[in-house]
């Protein structure tokens, strides 16, 4: 416990100290007075190498030892900020903060899903969907927390002081980032497989969303608010400096009122949200954030624009948080790996796309001209996904009714004990009907084990070459664990002497439940152990 807490309190720090990496460039450039189309570069230039290398970050925190990615990704960036701080108090051309605010990004992009690996490798399957809403709210707050102790450095000490600073956040979360353990296994592919590995997760990812109604309308939420948010990241510096009269810091005070309106939904954020509900939610919040950015334009005054900033925040927080549970609803734990990666991808070609379109918005119409046609624009746009939410929310409905009788069938064995709600509904989603005849084998004695199987109806006999009939099998047993878990060929023969309903699920989904469950469920164990010691005791080892 004492080790999570800990590690809680790292991903806190280092996910501040990178919201913060993001906005010190813009601040140390308005210090020096730079032009709106060099803050803009800086933060193209960050989401440019976001896009290109926020994937294979994914596949090099899914292939090392997650606790060690997390502390040399921190590190590095400690080491990145240190030798920025030579170079803002040597004067140094603003060019030069292109460099470090795009190596600072590149150095953070494992950083996210190693942490989320390792959260996942380190709890039990029922506490999933309530350490996934704490990485999110604690996400969602470190973004306003991150650029509110930014500016308030840069206030206390100019820009020397605010990079040096977020140096020694980073520095001081890769300090309790060290896991005993190995917590995932070592890179084991050839480096010229590694290309392959990230167009085959983001091709997956474009599957899982052609497939599911309910994962397509998810998406155009996605690219909209991160349109908008990429926006924000150009607007706001500008609009705080020229419009506001906030000077260089003034930044991080717009970032604490937004972060104070995500504090206000924590004690809403409790409540569970399940099927189309939470589909719902993240429209509402993602509405919330548009008209608010809409209605910044329609003012000037500090008090007026600071309220508008904390609905902003509150409607950001729902949105971070609802997301990951919408996600997880839609997709096992391997298949959210690779929505992940499609949804870094997603973010930061929308949010590239606000960046390169508002230099020139600002240019011909102003500050407050474009941040009201961007709100028009972004709330008629989610207002259009209404209807493929609500075309999503009755497939959902539809499968929910589908997978419920399926899950109280599973709920009732042995084998998904520990698993929770979430875990039980994707060993439900993954599970087809199988209907084999009277005589016909499922599977021979020596064959790849390929999949795991739970008997609605029917009899079965197990039975192998050298001992004949061993066991007999009838409803609610299941069959097919051995040779996933042992990884050996299969132990017996499994042959239906009666007429026989099956539901097969994927080894992988199998193997995969197993593995968040930390320990085999006692039943389980116990029923393997009793079928190994008829037939293969040397396999008990």
């Amino acid at each position: 416990m004492k080790q999570r807490q800990r590690l809680f309190i790292a991903y806190g720090l280092s996910t501040a100290a990178q919201f913060a990496a993001d906005v010190i460039p813009v601040m140390v450039l308005i210090a020096a007075n730079a032009s709106t189309l060099m803050i803009a570069a800086v933060v193209m230039t960050r989401l440019v190498v976001i896009t290109l290398a926020a994937p294979l970050g994914g596949v090099i925190a899914g292939r090392l030892d997650a606790s060690t990615t997390m502390r040399a990704a921190d590190v590095t960036r400690a080491a990145i900020l240190l030798a920025a701080v030579a170079a803002v108090q040597a004067h140094a051309p603003t060019w030069v903060t292109l460099i470090w605010a795009a190596a600072v990004a590149l150095a953070g992009t494992p950083h996210r899903p190693a942490a989320v690996v390792l959260f996942h490798r380190l709890i039990d399957a029922s506490e999933v969907a309530s350490v996934n809403r704490v990485l999110a709210v604690t996400a969602s707050t470190m973004m306003f927390v991150g650029p509110a102790v930014a500016a308030a450095l840069v206030w206390l000490g100019g820009p020397t002081v605010g990079v040096l600073g977020v140096a020694v956040l980073f520095a001081a979360a890769a300090v309790l980032e060290r896991v005993k353990g190995r917590t995932t296994p070592t890179f084991n592919e050839p480096i010229s497989r590694v290309g392959r590995m990230v167009v085959d997760d983001l091709r997956n990812g474009v599957r899982l969303v052609r497939r599911d109604l309910a994962l397509a309308p998810v998406f155009g939420i996605i690219g909209v608010v991160m349109a908008q948010l990429g926006a924000e990241q150009v607007l706001y510096p500008v609009f705080a400096h020229d419009t506001l009269r906030l000077g260089s810091s003034g930044l991080g005070l717009l970032a604490a009122a937004q972060g104070f309106g995500g504090m206000l939904t924590l004690p809403w954020l409790r409540r569970e949200l399940s099927g189309s509900r939470a589909a719902w939610t993240l429209l509402t919040a993602a509405l919330a954030m548009a008209l608010a950015f809409m209605a910044l334009g329609f003012s000037d005054h500090l008090g007026l624009v600071l309220l508008l900033l904390v609905g902003s925040g509150a409607g950001n927080m729902l949105y971070e948080a609802t997301l990951l549970v919408v996600l997880r609803q839609r997709a096992t734990t391997r298949e959210l790996a690779s929505l992940l990666g499609l949804g870094e991808a997603v973010n930061a070609l929308a949010a590239l796309l606000g960046v390169v379109v508002v230099p020139s918005l600002v240019h011909a119409w102003g500050v407050t001209n474009t941040l009201s046609a961007l709100g028009v624009i972004a709330v008629a746009l989610l207002g259009a996904l209404a209807i493929p939410i609500r075309t999503g929310a009755r497939a959902i409905a539809r499968e929910d009714r589908d997978l419920e009788p399926i899950m109280t069938i599973l709920g009732h064995t042995g084998f998904t004990k520990g698993l929770g709600h979430d875990g039980l509904r994707a060993v439900a989603r993954s599970a087809a009907p199988q209907d084999v005849f009277s005589g016909e084998a499922v599977f021979l004695e020596g064959d790849a084990p390929e999949h795991f199987y739970f008997v609605r109806t029917g009899m079965l006999d197990v039975s192998t070459r050298v001992d004949g009939v061993v066991n007999r099998l009838g409803p609610e047993d299941w069959f097919g664990e051995i040779g996933l878990l042992k990884n050996t060929p299969r132990t017996a023969t499994v042959r239906a002497t009666t007429d026989a309903s099956l539901l097969v699920i994927p080894g992988s989904v199998f193997m995969q439940s197993m593995r968040e469950a930390h320990a085999l469920p006692d039943t389980l164990t116990a029923t393997m152990t009793g079928r190994l010691l008829l037939t293969h005791p040397w396999l008990l080892d």
